[in-house]
């Protein structure tokens, strides 16, 4: 049930007087939302907090164990300004907005979908890291061509193939060691997703 203050001054004010609140007394930092409820024993400043009347700011005044910076987050579609994260467990990773043309880079196991990958436009999985890449085409039949290049473009020192869909799931899986391209040439068929999985 929430206190009502019938006593308020700013932090610093509470601090400098630091009074022995009366058990009647419900004090309000105004500049911080801090409420403290008195017990008529202790000072101001050791009594525990009760409850807030705040902003996310406001309460991170009063934690002491709490770690990065801004508004609290909820559980249902937050937004995450430059997060550090640990080790993490999902059931997928999208990356909507991946030029994979340009490169993707992900951190080890991590799995993006990859939207942009273009028929005879090299690509490389990672820059520092091995890739497993996956393609999805929409049937599974037709033909492509798939040339891994060297990272200067120049050699196909891993070769190329030239491949019939047979399969019924019509996915193609294949391992891209690190800094190395690959061409993906589409004939009579159509690619739907690109999985990269970083390791």
């Amino acid at each position: 049930m929430a206190l009502t203050p019938n006593r308020i001054e700013t932090a610093a004010n509470w601090v400098s007087s630091n009074p022995i609140l009366a058990k009647t007394d419900v004090t309000l930092e105004s500049d911080t939302g801090v409420v403290k409820a008195g017990d008529g024993i202790l000072h101001y400043t050791n009594l525990p907090i009760a409850e807030y009347q705040e902003t996310s700011a406001q309460e991170s005044a009063g934690l002491s164990d709490e770690t990065g910076t801004g508004a609290q987050v909820f559980a249902t579609s937050p937004t995450l300004v430059t997060p550090i994260l640990g080790v993490a467990t999902a059931t997928s990773i999208t990356s909507s907005g991946v030029n994979a043309s340009a490169g993707v880079d992900t951190s080890s196991g991590a799995t993006v979908t990859a939207p942009t990958v273009s028929s005879g436009v090299a690509f490389t999985p990672s820059t520092t890291k091995n890739a497993q890449v996956t393609f999805q085409f929409a049937a599974a039949t037709g033909s492509y061509t798939l040339t891994y290049l060297h990272s200067t473009g120049a050699e196909n020192t891993l070769g190329s193939a030239v491949a019939t869909l047979l399969n019924e799931s019509a996915l193609v899986s294949f391992m891209v060691p690190k800094g190395w391209k690959v061409v993906l040439t589409l004939t009579t068929v159509t690619l739907t997703a690109t999985h990269v999985t970083t390791f």
